[in-house]
Formats: C-alpha cells, sequence, structure tokens
C-alpha cells in the first residue's frame, strides 16, 4: 500500500503541470504574445532582443515566471533577474535557452542554456523563485552538461515528460551524438543516456523536437541531413535513424497536439545586412505512415515565400506557429492535424503590433501540449497507460470540453466521438466512456476526439489517448483456521499474539510483485492494516465468540490491482511444557588453527535439534510423529509464538550460551497450526584445559653431559579439578603409562597433555553423561652452564684500545659475557654462542663472566693479568706520569717484578724492585738524567711460578 500511494503522489504533483506554463512568449525583437485568451495578443513590454534562441515559462495558472536569451534572465516585471546577466547562452543559437520546473519543487526552476557556433556549450543554471521578494534569483551555475564534448556541441534543446510522471528528460546534441538527461525531484542527474547518430553527422546550426507523447524526435539541420528517430521515454534513448527527403536548409520543427504530422520550415539566415532571401518553405510529413519511405511521400508543401529562415512552435491553443525574421507578424498554421490545404495556414496570422520577429520562437517542454483524458472515478489525468482490473469498470475521458480548453464556449454545440483502435465506437457520444464492460474489456487504445468552438467564434477539434491495459487481480489461496497456542501471560483468555506473515505463502502462490495485508473485518475502507508480524485477537475465539476473522487483501504492485478474501483465526488455550535439558561441550575456539598449542574455550556450542526431536516423539507414547508433525525451535517464547527467527538446520549457524532457554513449537504438518508449546534449557559443559606454557621450558643439564641424562623436569598441567584424567605425549606419541596431572621428563621435545572430565549431568539419565577434553603444550628445550675453553690475550699495545681478551667455551646454552662484572645489564652477546672478543681491555686483573640466558647457572674464569710497559714519563712533579712503571702489575698476581734501566750506551743505571718500589723517578745516582730514550729489561714471575721477561725502550721527557 505504502508503494501505491507513493506512485498516486508522484503521479498527481506532475500532472498539475499544463498548456498555460506556455501562455506568454517573449521573442524576437522586443517582440511577445500573450495566450491567456482563446486568440493571442501581441506584447510589446519584453525587453528581450534577440536574433534566434529565447525561452519564457509561467505558472501552471498561466502567470508569467521569467523569460531569457540564455545569456540574460529577465523577471515577471522585465527587469534583469539578480544572477541573471553573463549566462553561457547565445542569442544567435537557435535554441539558446529552456526553462524546466523541478517536478516537485514549485520555487526552483533550470535555465538550461546553449552557446553558438563561434562559442558553444551546454549548460544549466539554478532559480529559486523565493529568492528577491518572490522576482526569483539564479542561485547556482553555470553547471557543464558537455560530457567533453564542449566543442562538439550544436545549437538545440528540447524537453519531454519521462515515463515517470515526475521526471523530465532534457536532451540536446553534439555533432555525432544526442544526449538525454534527467531531472527529477532531487535536481538534475549528471549522468546523461547518449545515443549515437552512427554514421553522417550533425551540423550545428538547426533545431531539436520531441512530439508531444515523446514517442518522436527530429533534428533539422542548416547544412546536413535532417533526421527522424524514434523516442523512449522510459530510457532517454533514440533509435530508428530515418533521414526525411530534405536536402539542406532545414531549421524549425515542430508536431500537431497528437504527434501525426510534423512540420519542417527550411531557409537562409537573416542576421546580418548581407542576408539574402530566397524561397523559404514550410513541409508537413504524415506520421501515421508507418514506413520511412511512405512518410517522405507524404511531403506537402504547406507554404512558400521569397524570405528567410524561422522557429516552428505549438501553441497552447494546438495551432503551430511560424517565425516571419524581419516581419512584424507571424504565420499560423490552423489545424496541424488535418493534411494538405486543410491545415489553413495563413501567412499573415498573427500580428505582433510594432514590433517584429527575428528567427526564434521559445520553445516548451513540449509535454505541456498534450491533451490527456482523465481517470474520472480518482481525477488523475492519464499520461500514458490506464491499467484496469479485470472484472472491473473505470469512466475515462473528460467532465466536461473545459477540462481541455477553458476558453471553449459551452454554450455552443460540442461532438465527442470515442474510437477503440482507430475504430468508431458507436452510441459513445459523450465525453465519458465506461470502460471494462461488455466489449469493451480488452485492452485497446481508446482515442477522443472532440470539436467545440472557443469563445472566439474559432472551431477547434482536439483529440487525446489512453492506452487501456486490463490486468488480472491476484488469486488467493483458501487455507485451512490459522490455530495458535495461548501461551501468553493467560494463557486461558483465548486471545494471544500470531505472526500473520507465516500465511502469506499459503495465501499467494504466483510470482508478481504483491503486497500482502490484512484488516479488520469492520475495516470496509482497507484504511488501517493490522500489524501482521505480531496481531493479537480483538474477540477471544471462545465458543460463544466462534473464530476470529480477518480480511487478507493482496495488491499486484505494478497493476494495483486487488483480490481479498477472508481467513479465520483459532486460539488453543495452552501452558508451556518441560523438557529435560540439554547439555553440550563447549566448542574450542581454536579447533581449526593447525598450529594450535592449546585447546580455548568459547563459552558457546551448538546443537543437533533433530536429535531433540527425536526424543520428543519417543517419549510422547505415539502421539507425535514427523509424519504428522512439525516441529521448529526459537530462542524466546515470543518468538515460537510468532514463528519469528527459528532455528534450523545447518544448526552449526546458531550458537548457544549456558543457560540460554529453547522453545520448541509442535505443530500440524499442514495446517501448521499450533498444538503445544515446550521448554527446555541449554547447559554449556565447560573443556577440561590443562595448564602448559607458550614459552619454552627450560631442562639444564650437567656440563659435560651425563649419559645417561639423569636430571628430570616437571612440567605441572593439572586444571584444578581433582578428578580430572590425563594423557601425555611426546612429539605426538602416547607415553604410556603417564595419566597424572605432572610429568617429570629429561627429553628435548614438545609434550602434548590432554584433561578429560566426565560430567554426569541428569542424574536421572544414565545415558547423558558426557566426557569433554582439551589439550595444552609444553616445549621443553636443554640448556646447560657454560664450560671455558680456552682464553687468548693481547696486552702491552701502544694504543690501550688495542688491548684483546677472546675467550671460548662449550656448551648447548644460549651465553651472553661480561668483563669484571656479573651484573644482568653488562653481559653482551658474541657474534658466536661459544666465544666472545673483549677490546679496550684495561691493565691489570681481568676476569669474564659466562650466564646461560635460559637461567642454567653462570661461571667466571679465572683473573687475567693484562700489563703495559709506559713508553714515557715526564718526572716534573706535575702527579702526570712522574715515574715510569709497568701498569697493571700492582696486585698480588706477581711475585717478583725485577727492573733494569740502562742507557743508550748499555750502561745500568737502575735496578728496581717493582714490588716494592714504586717505578723509577729518572734518577741516577743522585742526578736527575737528561731527556733521553732509555733501555729496560723486565723479569715478573706469577704466583703459579710462570716467568714473563720483556726487554725495551721507553722516553724520559723533562719539561
Amino acid at each position: 500500500m505504502k508503494k501505491f500511494l507513493s506512485f498516486l503522489v508522484l503521479f498527481f504533483t506532475l500532472t498539475t503541470f499544463s498548456q498555460k506554463e506556455a501562455n506568454f512568449w517573449y521573442f524576437g525583437f522586443n517582440a511577445g504574445l500573450d495566450f491567456t485568451d482563446c486568440n493571442p495578443v501581441a506584447l510589446t513590454d519584453g525587453m528581450l532582443n534577440t536574433f534566434e534562441g529565447c525561452s519564457t515559462i509561467s505558472s501552471s495558472t498561466g502567470e508569467l515566471k521569467f523569460y531569457s536569451d540564455g545569456s540574460t534572465v529577465w523577471d515577471k516585471n522585465h527587469n534583469i533577474m539578480s544572477g541573471g546577466t553573463g549566462l553561457l547562452g547565445n542569442s544567435s543559437s537557435a535554441q539558446s535557452a529552456l526553462f524546466v520546473p523541478n517536478p516537485e519543487n514549485e520555487n526552483i526552476y533550470y535555465l538550461f542554456v546553449v552557446g553558438n557556433s563561434n562559442n558553444p556549450g551546454f549548460y544549466y543554471y539554478t532559480i529559486d523563485q523565493t529568492q528577491n521578494g518572490g522576482l526569483g534569483s539564479v542561485v547556482s551555475g553555470p553547471v557543464d552538461l558537455n560530457n567533453s564534448e564542449r566543442f562538439n556541441w550544436t545549437e538545440r534543446v528540447t524537453a519531454i515528460q519521462s515515463s515517470r510522471s515526475n521526471e523530465f528528460w532534457i536532451i540536446s546534441a553534439s555533432n555525432t551524438r544526442i544526449y538525454a538527461y534527467k531531472v527529477t525531484k532531487d535536481g538534475v542527474e549528471n549522468t546523461p543516456t547518449i545515443t549515437g547518430v552512427n554514421g553522417g553527422s550533425i551540423e550545428n546550426r538547426g533545431s531539436l523536437k520531441v512530439s508531444p507523447d515523446g514517442s518522436k524526435l527530429v533534428v533539422t539541420s542548416q547544412d546536413s541531413s535532417c533526421l527522424l528517430f524514434d523516442f523512449d521515454t522510459a530510457t532517454g534513448k533514440a533509435s530508428n535513424k530515418q533521414t526525411l527527403n530534405i536536402n539542406f536548409d532545414s531549421y524549425g520543427a515542430e508536431f500537431s497536439q497528437t504527434g501525426n504530422r510534423l512540420y519542417i520550415s527550411t531557409g537562409g539566415h537573416n542576421q546580418n545586412s548581407n542576408a539574402v532571401r530566397n524561397n523559404s518553405f514550410i513541409y508537413q510529413y504524415d506520421l501515421t505512415k508507418s514506413i520511412i519511405t511512405d512518410i517522405n511521400s507524404s511531403r506537402t508543401t504547406i507554404n512558400v515565400w521569397n524570405g528567410f529562415r524561422g522557429a516552428l512552435q505549438l501553441g497552447p491553443d494546438a495551432r503551430i506557429y511560424y517565425a516571419k525574421s524581419g516581419e512584424n507578424s507571424l504565420g499560423v498554421i490552423n489545424n496541424p492535424e488535418e493534411l494538405g490545404n486543410s491545415v489553413n495556414y495563413v501567412h499573415n496570422g498573427i500580428s505582433l503590433g510594432s514590433r517584429v520577429s527575428s528567427e526564434g520562437l521559445p520553445p516548451f517542454i513540449q509535454s505541456f501540449f498534450k491533451a490527456a483524458l482523465i481517470d474520472i472515478d480518482t481525477g488523475i489525468k492519464i499520461s500514458g497507460d490506464l491499467l484496469v482490473c479485470i472484472g472491473e469498470t473505470k469512466n475515462l475521458g473528460i467532465n466536461n470540453i473545459l477540462d481541455f480548453d477553458d476558453t471553449a464556449d459551452t454554450s455552443k454545440p460540442i461532438t465527442y466521438e470515442w474510437f477503440k483502435d482507430d475504430i468508431l465506437l458507436t452510441n459513445e457520444n459523450n465525453s465519458i466512456i465506461t470502460v471494462g464492460t461488455t466489449s469493451k474489456d480488452t485492452n485497446g487504445i481508446y482515442t477522443l476526439k472532440t470539436t467545440y468552438i472557443n469563445k472566439c467564434g474559432r472551431e477547434r477539434s482536439l483529440e487525446a489517448v489512453a492506452n487501456v491495459k486490463f490486468a488480472p487481480k491476484p488469486s488467493i489461496n483458501a487455507i485451512d483456521i490459522y490455530e495458535q497456542c495461548d501461551f501468553d501471560s493467560n494463557p486461558n483468555d483465548f486471545t494471544t499474539n500470531f505472526n500473520l506473515t507465516t500465511k502469506e505463502a499459503e495465501l499467494y502462490t504466483e510470482n508478481d510483485d504483491v503486497t500482502i495485508e490484512f484488516f479488520e473485518i469492520s475495516d470496509t475502507t482497507f484504511s488501517s492494516p493490522v500489524n501482521k508480524e505480531n496481531y493479537i485477537n480483538t474477540t477471544a475465539s471462545t465458543v460463544t465468540n466462534g473464530n476470529h476473522k480477518l480480511i487478507v487483501k493482496i495488491t499486484n504492485n505494478d497493476t494495483n490491482c486487488y483480490q481479498t478474501k477472508e481467513i479465520e483465526l483459532k486460539v488453543n488455550p495452552s501452558g508451556i511444557s518441560s523438557y529435560p535439558d540439554i547439555y553440550i561441550s563447549e566448542l574450542d575456539s581454536n579447533v581449526n588453527i593447525l598450529e594450535s598449542r592449546n585447546s580455548l574455550g568459547s563459552g558457546n556450542s551448538f546443537y543437533d535439534f533433530d536429535i531433540k526431536t527425536n526424543a520428543i516423539i519417543s517419549n510422547s507414547g505415539g502421539a507425535l510423529a514427523l509424519a504428522t508433525h512439525n516441529f521448529s525451535y526459537y530462542k524466546t517464547k515470543e518468538d515460537a509464538g510468532l514463528q519469528n527467527n527459528e532455528i534450523i538446520a545447518p544448526f552449526e549457524d546458531y550458537l548457544l550460551n549456558d543457560g540460554d532457554d529453547i522453545f520448541v513449537r509442535i505443530s500440524l504438518v499442514n495446517t501448521n497450526s499450533c498444538e503445544s508449546i515446550g521448554q527446555f534449557k541449554i547447559n554449556i559443559l565447560d573443556l577440561p584445559i590443562p595448564k602448559g606454557n607458550t614459552n619454552e621450558e627450560i631442562l639444564c643439564i650437567n656440563n659435560p653431559i651425563d649419559n645417561p641424562q639423569l636430571i628430570t623436569l616437571n612440567l605441572d598441567a593439572h586444571t584444578g579439578n581433582n578428578t580430572d584424567t590425563y594423557k601425555w605425549y611426546l612429539n605426538d606419541q602416547l607415553i604410556i603409562g603417564e595419566t597424572s596431572a605432572s610429568i617429570n621428563v629429561n627429553k628435548t621435545g614438545t609434550y602434548k597433555v590432554e584433561a578429560y572430565r566426565e560430567y554426569e549431568n541428569d542424574p536421572v539419565i544414565t545415558t547423558d553423561n558426557i566426557i569433554n577434553w582439551g589439550y595444552n603444550t609444553f616445549t621443553v628445550k636443554e640448556s646447560n652452564i657454560a664450560l671455558i675453553e680456552s682464553i687468548d690475550f693481547i696486552d702491552n699495545q701502544d694504543v690501550l684500545d688495542e688491548n684483546k681478551l677472546t675467550i671460548k667455551v662449550s656448551g648447548i646454552g644460549n651465553y651472553e659475557f661480561a668483563l669484571n662484572s656479573n651484573n644482568i645489564t653488562e653481559f653482551k652477546k658474541g657474534d658466536d654462542n661459544l666465544s666472545y672478543t673483549f677490546t679496550n681491555v684495561p691493565p691489570g686483573l681481568n676476569k669474564v663472566y659466562i650466564r646461560d640466558i635460559n637461567e642454567c647457572g653462570e661461571i667466571s674464569s679465572q683473573e687475567v693479568s693484562l700489563i703495559y710497559f709506559q713508553r714515557h714519563f715526564t718526572p716534573n712533579g706535575d702527579g702526570n706520569f712522574d715515574t715510569w712503571n709497568v701498569l697493571g702489575t700492582n696486585n698480588a698476581f706477581y711475585q717478583e717484578i725485577n727492573l733494569k734501566i740502562f742507557d743508550r750506551y748499555g750502561k745500568l743505571l737502575k735496578i728496581i724492585d717493582q714490588k716494592t718500589q714504586n717505578g723509577w723517578d729518572g734518577i741516577s745516582n743522585g742526578k736527575l738524567l737528561p731527556s733521553n730514550d732509555y733501555w729496560y729489561n723486565a723479569v715478573l714471575i706469577d704466583i703459579n711460578g710462570n716467568i714473563r721477561t720483556k726487554s725495551g725502550h721507553f722516553s724520559l721527557i723533562n719539561n
């Protein structure tokens, strides 16, 4: 129903547009016409001065809104509109401008403008009529519609209502393509529908027109072919290109109101002093012919004069007007629906007073000129098809002649004729015909032709067409009584909740798009559909009252045809039965993770409810069976009653939590009538997950390694439940006999432990016990304390930084090394796990510490002595290098340090015991020796009796 109402609103919105939007014309050199009365009256108040293009728009009641030449906009007071100058249209473009109203907002208009050959392009601007005290203002634009083809754009624009009543197509053209832009209530869509011309091209100068019914499109051209297309108002596509037999100079174009006749004008321009008059023609084509050769053969010359090219434009009075450039009158085709000379062309048909016509006339949305029949029953104008439901009748036509023309003289004779598929319907001579009756109950084109006299004494003939299509009503299947269990808060009041949507598939089995609604019997206007997802019967279905009744209404959403049928609702008193609870194992969230090291409880699980169904049947004593009953499961009582959110296979998709209530609805197979509702709980049994360790467990063994390995490591996997049992695996092989929570291991590898827990569940039912299991993993790695293999060092280097100490160890641990400190921050990894070289080792005693990162222990080396023989000394008493020494010996490592000092000639100058004397102060025989090189001989004996000798020289520097 919602969809149907939306359609009516949109339809009605657009059909408020009428021919009166074309009541005022401003064109040429300050020329104008007012079509308010039955004969147009010349206007002289216009400000527009244009060689060709122009546009005017009035309100739906016929009051002037604004007009433009494509570059300037004037308001209804003939003042330039705010923002209305410098627009990108051009007055020397054949169709420089076109006003289009927003289909649903009467205050918004769009002005489409077209440039000329020298400055081409296609754009639009938005006008807000509420601005400037109601006179309007150009509030936005220009918006580019050229689709990157600006320099190929021609001088053409026209418009037509689409197949939807709340949309327009704005049609323009480049040299090789026809563009259709859609206008909706939301504005102008920026993605066009494009039709290729497919061979040849469209020359820049000429016009574009679409027939008032939107079925035909014509393109005239000064220097290329005159083309005729079919047009589809549903898609915006042009098709079936045909060439009219006019070789060149075609310019103006117009269709008669019915679209049965096409008029083309020819001629050259009149836009400068060198313009030359030539024979200029108006041709008529009969478009009731079906093939192009017949259409071309029907060409008739309506007029020829020695003049210039000029536009053709259909007027609100259904006459076609011809612009005679340089003249103060327009030509008029008085009877455009007739053929040949019967059209009654008058060359000086309407005077422009003191004003002069140029080559152009204002174009309009062509739908404005289509005479429309009315659905008399709804008052809605028919824009295309009229759908009638089979078995019903509709009144089609007009209430009176004023629906067609408010200038008609109703005191004069009026004739009405009805045709179906062009065949006269005898005895149908009123303005209204009833379709759906005998002989008028099949599809067909119904045409009303009327002849009348207007208030100016002119005889007028109009015709309007409706394509009547008959559509079947939806079929509604008879269904059994809808029985529902009364298990709400009052299970004995015979009222409860019904989900009527569960019956829709039974009621309607066809494939059309339909809307299904339900109404109380008393709602004869179908104004208040009930809540079909959760309906509570308003009358208790007791024995006294009988079953509650509703009306189901099924509406075809495409045709709006509907059918109704009565259905019955019955409430069966019912409580909620209790069934044994269900116990299921918790899911392992890691079950599908290939490299998972442990179980991970999810806290939820799923259950195969077919098992429960079989259990209920088994315990029913034969009262229930799958052949006679349906069993459906739900998570809430409300869902069970309304049959919403049923739990269906695959049951793995429905995860259940511990303590969830589940409701089972038991109903009859054929009727789905509820017999009872049952309830039970879901109990989720936790997985017993043993302890493990994501980090490696270290087995610290001896170095050297024992054989056999006697040291063990305890792995504790206890779950905290003393009744759980265990299995242990080493590298996926079962360890026989290991069933405790902990295990002592003496091998590297991956130890997997499985914990098993038995749940008794319902003590009354011995068959529902469940054994759950989970697992975890330990990875055991061996390591040990380092064993020092060697220490090598280099000392007494000229540069102290070059003193080095290299230690090598053996073992299977992960080792770090530190010098002279076992503070944890001092340890460093070497490039090689089993060795490390320290640089910049200071003179003196040095000790190396080695720790196993795996915490299997730390060892230290013996102290290693590095010494340094000074290279110079300066005995000047300043406290720096005042004596010559062997650095690194002021410790207990050396028992003796004997030094002999010589001059450069080998003379012994001094014997020093470094253990008792603090080096040499440069004095020999009581006298400070001069600066020079001196030689030494050193003998050092360490605490282990090792002797180290060294000879060399050093410098004494006096300063």
